[in-house]
C-alpha cells in the first residue's frame, strides 16, 4: 500500500510541476542564417528586427552567416546589403511573433534578396563550418 502511495504522489508531484512550468513565461528565439550566392562579397548588411539593428561582417561570396536574437514581440525584418561593386539591395519581409522561435534564411543574390521560413532547425544542412 505504501507503494502505491509513493508512485501516487511522485506522479502527482511530476504532473503539478509540469503545469507550474508551462504558466511560467518563456524566451522566445529567432535564428537568422543569411547566404551570400551574389557572385561577390557583401562589404555592408544591416538586418532590422523592432528596435534592433544587427551590422553584420564581411560576408565572402558563398558564405552563411548565422545568429540569435531574443523575440521582443511581433514583427518583421528589414535586411539590406551592399555589394562590393557598390549595388544596394535590400527587402522586408518575414513574420515573427511572442511565443514561438522563429527559423529564418536570407539569400542574397546579384538583383535580390530571397527569404525563407526554415520550420525546423533540423531542416538546416550547413555544409561548413563557421569562421
Amino acid at each position: 500500500m505504501k507503494i502505491i502511495f509513493y508512485f501516487i504522489s511522485i506522479f502527482f508531484a511530476a504532473w503539478i510541476g509540469g503545469c507550474i512550468n508551462e504558466m511560467l513565461p518563456k524566451d522566445n528565439y529567432g535564428f537568422i542564417f543569411i547566404e551570400n550566392q551574389s557572385g561577390e562579397d557583401i562589404t555592408k548588411s544591416t538586418v532590422q528586427i523592432r528596435e534592433l539593428i544587427f551590422s553584420l561582417p564581411h560576408i565572402p561570396d558563398k558564405k552563411i552567416i548565422y545568429g540569435k536574437y531574443l523575440i521582443l514581440g511581433d514583427s518583421h525584418y528589414e535586411v539590406n546589403a551592399t555589394l562590393k561593386s557598390g549595388k544596394r539591395i535590400n527587402i522586408s519581409s518575414g513574420y515573427m511573433t511572442s511565443g514561438l522561435d522563429s527559423f529564418d534564411l536570407f539569400i542574397i543574390k546579384n538583383n535580390k534578396i530571397d527569404h525563407k521560413q526554415i520550420p525546423n532547425m533540423e531542416d538546416i544542412n550547413l555544409n561548413h563550418k563557421p569562421e
